[in-house]
């Protein structure tokens, strides 16, 4: 329950707001201090919880930033911007893969849904899965391919924390029929 109203505040923000309110419809009823004060301390609260949403970045959001990196590097067609992103050992195993795909296939699209990220901070280094669908409109450059302008699959993603950093250290790509790649 805690790391649900860190990760989103709205719960708070929407409490803060109708004690504010209940505050002022209080004083309007019946004037006393009380309800100024009370008001007062809820505003300041939520004002602060607000700021603190605003401002303070969560390791889910990170892990979020890093896949919508990879999309907008896949979209751009730019396989040494998605590399970046990747861990040293990742980036060994999957620089093949990276640059045949942008070799071949020109990337018009892509859009991930039911993203749903879950951080571990007490391993060594702090760890994340994400497991989200993702789906791409391409164009063939090669001509190997022709008919297949479309892909879709579910990717489950292994992200590590490094250096402050989120890296994606490995990959798992399950298309709609079951297989695994």
């Amino acid at each position: 329950m805690y790391e649900k109203i860190v990760e989103d505040s709205f719960l708070l923000l929407a409490l803060g707001g109708l004690t504010t309110a209940f505050c002022i419809a209080g004083y309007v009823i019946q004037p006393h201090k009380g309800w100024i004060f009370g008001g007062g301390v809820a505003l300041l609260l939520t004002i602060a919880t607000a700021l603190a949403d605003y401002y303070v970045v969560t390791d889910r959001e990170m892990v979020q930033i890093v896949i919508n990196e990879a999309v907008d590097s896949v979209r751009a067609n730019d396989p040494d911007r998605f590399m970046k992103i990747l861990s040293p050992e990742m980036a060994n195993r999957t620089r093949g893969r990276v640059e045949w795909a942008c070799r071949n296939f020109h990337f018009e699209s892509v859009k991930i849904s039911n993203c749903k990220i879950e951080t571990n901070e007490y391993t060594s280094p702090p760890t994340a899965e994400a497991e989200f669908l993702c789906g791409f409109s391409f164009r063939d450059k090669s001509g190997h391919f022709a008919g297949f302008e479309r892909y879709a699959c579910r990717i489950k993603a292994s992200l590590e924390k490094r250096r402050g950093t989120w890296l994606v250290s490995g990959h798992q790509e399950h298309t709609p029929l079951g297989q695994e790649y």
